[in-house]
């Protein structure tokens, strides 16, 4: 009688033991790849604890740090098993960190340009902050130090660095290297349907050649921001335009002839 009551009162002891409840939380829960984190036990009725990041067994202790390492991006299940060794009663919860890397595809460019083209540059789309390091400094048309874009006229020498951070702290330096160095190619003349146009030896004079005299023949020239700095009429079809502006750099030049038709090109002064 007395050992079947002491079974009776070890079954009541046992089913008034506590459920082990398994919690944790993680020092951070979007990691870039290379990063350590530390697990943080908050379990209440167990003394056994068993940590598993992606489905293997990582560690025994009440609290951890782990290493997270992903050459992209992944979703990594960390478990908890927490169990009271006693009563064999275990309880467990799972939560999810994103592990993140900069697999996006980046690279150094040296580009050549000439004096007064925009140089308009755009941060990666992934990056969740960006910062730009232009060096000599320039003043932009628009865009900022930290805006995803910026765009300013090429007037010398310069780098760009650009500094992406991405989801976890991950982040990269992509490097541009501008040399001012026009090509050959707006030095010749430029032909197109019959028309030339290209500069005198000392640049103070444009030459057109139309390939037959048009009636409502017009040159206009622009500047890289659209501004007009000059129109003349075409009354020839070999026509020699004096500039009446000191602009120099890229000018945009633009023949009106015939039915509505146009010619538009780049040419360097």
């Amino acid at each position: 009688m007395k050992h079947f009551l002491l079974i009776i009162f070890i079954n009541i002891c046992l089913q008034l033991k506590a459920q082990p409840n398994a919690e944790f939380s993680l020092s951070r829960y979007k990691i870039c790849s290379g990063s350590t984190v530390q697990l943080i036990n908050s379990s209440s009725g167990a003394n056994q604890f068993s940590w598993f990041i992606d489905g293997l067994h990582f560690s025994s202790a009440i609290d951890t740090q782990a290493l997270f390492t992903e050459p992209c991006y992944k979703l990594i299940p960390v478990t908890l098993i927490a169990e009271d060794s006693l009563t064999g009663l275990r309880d467990s919860v799972t939560q999810f960190a994103e592990v993140f890397d900069t697999c996006f595809f980046h690279w150094n460019a040296t580009i050549l340009v000439c004096p007064g083209d925009t140089i308009r540059r755009t941060a990666q789309p992934e990056a969740m902050n960006v910062l730009w390091t232009v060096t000599p400094s320039q003043n932009y048309i628009s865009g900022c130090d930290t805006c995803n874009y910026i765009e300013f006229i090429a007037s010398n020498h310069m780098t760009i660095d650009l500094m992406n951070v991405y989801q976890g702290s991950c982040h990269d330096i992509t490097s541009y290297e501008y040399t001012i160095n026009c090509t050959t190619q707006l030095d010749e003349e430029t032909e197109n349907n019959g028309i030339a146009i290209f500069n005198s030896y000392d640049r103070e004079k444009l030459h057109i050649h139309l390939p037959e005299l048009f009636n409502n023949a017009f040159l206009q020239i622009f500047d890289l921001h659209g501004r007009k700095l000059q129109e003349s009429e075409l009354k020839n079809s070999i026509n020699t335009i004096k500039y009446n502006f000191q602009n120099r750099g890229i000018l945009l030049i633009r023949v009106s002839y015939g039915h509505n038709l146009t010619f538009t090109m780049k040419l360097w002064r």
